[in-house]
């Protein structure tokens, strides 16, 4: 079988998009997880806007979670 085959056959093209459209799936309902974390983040940070070094600690984790986004699967 030659490469020209090997990309032509039916089998590969499906595993190709297949894989295409996993990918796709998993970065949606990643950034979904994600944007509800943030969610929860925020409403936790007003619930402890009187603590500082309490805001701090949930400011790091919001950027550890948005690090987590921009990072390739």
């Amino acid at each position: 079988m030659t490469i020209d085959e090997f990309y032509a056959s039916k089998y590969t093209r499906f595993h190709i998009i297949n894989i295409f459209e996993f990918h796709h799936q998993m970065v949606t309902e990643s950034k979904s997880l994600i944007s509800k974390k943030l969610a929860k983040i925020n409403s936790f940070e007003k619930y402890i806007c009187s603590s500082s070094s309490s805001i701090n600690a949930v400011g790091n984790l919001g950027l550890q979670v948005v690090a987590h986004v921009d990072a390739p699967l």
